[in-house]
């Protein structure tokens, strides 16, 4: 077997592991993708991995999808991007669509049992990323400052995520565009193996080709054709895709006016699709297989499938559209000072996403956090692995309702 392919079949094997257990949302996907992309496995080195997480947080789209894609085309160009893309989002969307279809689920017990133990470990997975990227990324009291500013305005905005990003972005080009180091770090990583594979080489016209398809099909999205359903559903996804800032919670209120008021699905089919997107793991717009799955009642898996692809191509084609002018500009002292800024933005957004949704969520008594610390002791000294840590989590919780007479 070529060294191309083992590279391929890595891929498949290391995203579908994440598509299985990345619990949390779009920004603890980010904690899952650097512990197993830059720690455990060194595909990236932790620059290259900070330029692709600031390009795939600029562009609209679903950030943390946007980011393995990424991740899979730096190591084995288009095809492993699309494998990346496949093996991170089939769990969530055959679990969505069996939800859609069937509406069966696990006891009250298991359910909390399972929610508990994987929320646990959610928390102990962004925290270490939160600590290993503050290492890296606010080594300067200017970057500390940005990260505690951000940390705050989220605890006050804590549903303004894209609050954090425009922070990191302006405070950045002001006070580290004139560090000259900020640029040499950028090229560096250029060097040590973080972002050496061809992106631009000879594919501006590719860029503006694949850019000239986004807007295509976006000003297709609003006009009038054939009036069927895979048609309605599969232009409604492509545009909330392509509007879609701030991560996947934002596509709900985008969604759920035409959907629901334009009568497709009743409004409590809607919330409880929304809130089974909650329970699973991978993206959150994997929601659009349930959408799918549940509108179409004589093709529900090509509706769910349509709908799937249709709300993540957008972002896809707007990645690949801007990665070789991001390669070619992002050594330059302004480009640079702007990711340094978002880097020191995201660890706040994930210091804030700890205190107002991770510990409410995982921690219920004394008990919840004496647990949680020791997960990340045995994760971060003892190195296990996170299937382990999520089936000690799950068993922890379903033995402490058992005893407690849940």
């Amino acid at each position: 077997m070529s060294t191309y392919w083992q590279r391929v079949g890595q891929i498949w094997q290391a995203f579908l592991l994440l598509g299985l257990t990345s619990f949390g949302g779009p920004m603890a996907h980010i904690a899952y993708f650097r512990q197993a992309f830059v720690s455990k496995r060194g595909w990236i080195s932790e620059q290259g991995f900070a330029q692709l997480l600031a390009l795939s947080q600029f562009l609209p789209g679903p950030a943390s999808s946007q980011l393995g894609f990424l991740i899979g085309y730096h190591r084995a160009g288009v095809f492993g991007a699309l494998l990346a893309f496949a093996a991170f989002t089939l769990p969530s969307v055959l679990l969505l669509i069996a939800y859609a279809k069937f509406s069966t689920a696990l006891s009250p017990f298991w359910q909390q049992s399972l929610l508990g133990g994987l929320k646990i470990l959610a928390l102990v997975i962004v925290c270490d990323a939160c600590w290993g990227m503050g290492r890296n990324f606010c080594r300067e009291t200017k970057a500390l400052l940005l990260t505690f500013v951000v940390f705050v305005a989220l605890i006050i905005f804590p549903t303004w995520p894209w609050l954090a990003i425009s922070l990191g972005a302006v405070f950045g080009l002001v006070f580290f565009s004139g560090a000259g180091e900020v640029g040499y770090e950028a090229k560096a990583a250029l060097k040590e193996g973080g972002l050496v594979r061809s992106y631009a080489a000879g594919s501006y016209k590719r860029s503006l080709l694949l850019l000239a398809v986004f807007i295509f099909l976006l000003l297709l999205s609003y006009t009038l054709l054939p009036d069927t359903l895979l048609a309605r559903l599969a232009l409604l996804c492509y545009q909330s895709g392509a509007l879609v800032f701030g991560g996947g919670h934002v596509v709900l209120p985008l969604l759920e006016v035409p959907v629901v008021q334009a009568g497709m699905l009743t409004n409590d089919d809607f919330l409880a699709g929304y809130g089974a997107t909650q329970l699973v793991p991978g993206p959150m717009f994997s929601f659009a297989a349930f959408l799918g799955a549940k509108i179409s009642q004589t093709q529900p898996i090509m509706a769910a499938l349509i709908a799937t692809l249709c709300i993540f191509l957008p972002g896809f084609l707007l990645v690949l559209a801007a990665l070789p002018l991001w390669h070619k500009y992002m050594a330059q002292r302004h480009l640079a000072g702007v990711i340094h800024g978002v880097n020191a933005a995201v660890v706040g957004l994930l210091a804030a996403l700890i205190f107002t949704t991770l510990i409410p969520s995982a921690i219920h008594g004394p008990q919840d956090g004496v647990f949680a610390a020791l997960v990340f002791m045995l994760f971060k000294a003892l190195r296990w692995p996170i299937p382990v840590l999520a089936l000690v989590c799950c068993s922890f919780t379903a033995l402490f309702n058992f005893f407690t007479g849940y």
